[in-house]
């Protein structure tokens, strides 16, 4: 597998890449911060912010400071936005812009490219880990 980013010609359109909407450990940080050196645009941009020390995101949007209604409102004009600004999406731990993933069909529509990216403990399988590890519903909490 190719570690590095195709390089931009002058006049090529850059990589543009969302990561996202939640922070897995800083990870869409870190690989959005080495796609940028790369010379994508690249932002990590989450829904929810845990807080100031730990949030590593490029941009949150801190639905949790706001209603239920807003916070969807705020979701959906915030995917109708990306959905024409970035080209490749990569989703963590099974979460997208919209409830049960809605947003996929829409972005395949525009032949968006998606990602999903699974880190840690939400790659387990539970059933597995019943049988192996004796603190599997600290697991299944997560």
């Amino acid at each position: 597998m190719a570690s590095r980013l195709p390089e931009n010609r002058p006049g090529q359109k850059k990589m543009r890449v969302f990561h996202g909407p939640v922070n897995i450990a800083g990870i869409g940080r870190i690989l959005a911060d080495w796609q940028r050196e790369k010379g994508a645009i690249s932002d990590f941009i989450t829904y929810y912010s845990d807080s100031p020390i730990t949030d590593s995101s490029h941009f949150s949007l801190h639905l949790n400071r706001h209603g239920l209604f807003a916070a969807q409102i705020i979701a959906i004009f915030f995917f109708l936005r990306c959905l024409f600004k970035y080209d490749l999406f990569n989703f963590y731990s099974g979460k997208s812009f919209l409830p049960f993933n809605l947003d996929f069909p829409i972005l395949r529509l525009f032949r968006k490219k998606i990602v999903m990216t699974y880190c840690g403990s939400d790659i387990r399988l539970l059933e597995i880990e019943k049988k192996r590890n004796p603190y599997w519903e600290l697991v299944k909490s997560i």
